[in-house]
């Protein structure tokens, strides 16, 4: 679990049925005693080679949503 703007992201590689992985990824509410979804994320349509390089554009694919949903917290 890693944190951006206050937001926790679980961010996970998902094995392609074909080869590789692809990235998917969880934006949670701040607060850890809440298990609250405001956005799951994926991209089914992009394959990467290793675990690390999926789960890294999870990660991304996650701060760029947060980014444009709550402009006002910038």
């Amino acid at each position: 679990m890693r944190e951006y703007k206050n937001f926790r992201i679980h961010a996970t590689a998902v094995p392609h049925r074909q080869m590789g992985w692809y990235p998917s990824g969880i934006v949670l509410d701040p607060d850890p005693n809440v298990r609250l979804e405001f956005e799951r994320v994926e991209c089914r349509n992009v394959v990467y080679h290793t675990i690390e390089e999926a789960e890294e554009a999870a990660f991304e694919l996650c701060k760029h949503w947060i980014d444009k949903s709550f402009k006002a917290m910038n």
